[in-house]
């Protein structure tokens, strides 16, 4: 594994840092530790499976975001403390289109280190260096092992879908500060127009506020003759979308999805192994438990919930009777990893 480690202070007086060193030493990895805030920009990341990015900017230097390869695994930094805390950690994950962050508390002595995935999960919280380098090293295998399907952008022009009347997103008040998830339905199933086309989704868009989605926030997905997942239009479906779409392929009776990143209480069922979003490997364990079921709802470990009915009227009885409970995240311990 090629891995690539950037810390240290970048200002207008450069300085390096002994963390940075250790880290380094621990995974084996190029080191780059302190310089000028410019310095950044030229810093290749090409060929790197794994990148820890940890530069102490002064604040009066506009912040840089690196830019990854596709596949390579980015671990970002961030200070706790009082003002701080963990859940803008995780903010800024996204931010940077990363994968974990390295939640820093620097008001301890020695510093403590917490690692938290995007989901919110924490890796690992201590002092120590070297377990920190291999919870590192788990949460980057864990990643890649994750099995996924790209979605490819469909070039074809369909006829007139009739408008979506169902409201499926706008029932749902915040539990965090922040909502994210998605929905879906099995087109095929619910425009008589769109019949002429075997496997039509309508998938919410990736990367929009989940929390009031409309008709104009979902995407158009069909799966092609080679089983390959392709969207319509400019803007790709949720990371989600292969997952789901693979379920309703197994699940004939499923017409409805609705994901979140709470949990729900006293789900149905709950899964027992934590995947990562999109992860291909939780569609057998997510059917394993609801097959056979037409409506119910299920809490993915460490991950959320799902909702799914076969008709609408099932839907809006589940999302009329659930109660959500808060995930508290950054700390919540990532069990269940395989």
């Amino acid at each position: 594994m090629y891995t690539l480690v950037v810390g240290g202070h970048f200002g207008s007086v450069p300085k390096k840092s002994s963390i940075v060193v250790k880290l380094g030493n621990e995974l084996m990895a190029t080191v780059i530790n302190g310089g000028k805030p410019q310095d950044l920009q030229n810093i290749s990341l090409e060929g790197y499976n794994l990148i820890i990015w940890m530069p102490d900017i002064d604040n009066k230097y506009a912040k840089y975001i690196p830019k990854k390869d596709k596949g390579s695994v980015l671990i970002i930094s961030k200070v706790i403390n009082k003002k701080r805390k963990e859940l803008d950690a995780i903010t800024r994950i996204f931010n940077f289109k990363g994968n974990a962050v390295i939640g820093i508390k620097k008001d301890k002595s020695p510093l403590e280190f917490k690692l938290i995935d995007a989901l919110g999960n924490v890796w690992m919280n201590g002092i120590n260096i070297e377990l920190l380098a291999g919870k590192i090293l788990d949460l980057c295998i864990w990643t890649k092992d994750s099995i996924r399907k790209s979605t490819d952008r469909l070039e074809i022009n369909l006829h007139k879908l009739v408008e979506l009347n169902t409201k499926v997103a706008d029932i749902f008040e915040d539990t965090q500060q922040r909502y994210f998830g998605n929905c879906s339905s099995r087109c095929a199933k619910l425009f008589p127009s769109s019949r002429v086309i075997d496997g039509l989704y309508y998938v919410s868009k990736r990367n929009v506020n989940k929390k009031r989605l409309t008709t104009d926030d979902m995407v158009q997905v069909i799966v092609s003759n080679n089983n390959q997942i392709k969207y319509i239009g400019r803007h790709k479906p949720s990371i989600d979308a292969p997952v789901q779409i693979k379920l309703y392929q197994k699940l004939d009776n499923i017409n409805y999805f609705i994901h979140g990143h709470t949990y729900i209480e006293n789900p149905y069922y709950t899964t027992t192994n934590y995947f990562p979003c999109g992860d291909l490997r939780e569609v057998e364990e997510i059917f394993n438990k609801i097959k056979g079921s037409r409506c119910g709802t299920i809490n993915l470990r460490n991950h959320g919930f799902l909702i799914y009915a076969n008709t609408v009227n099932s839907l809006e009885f589940l999302v009329n009777t659930i109660k959500l409970t808060e995930r508290k995240l950054g700390f919540e311990i990532a069990e269940g990893v395989i």
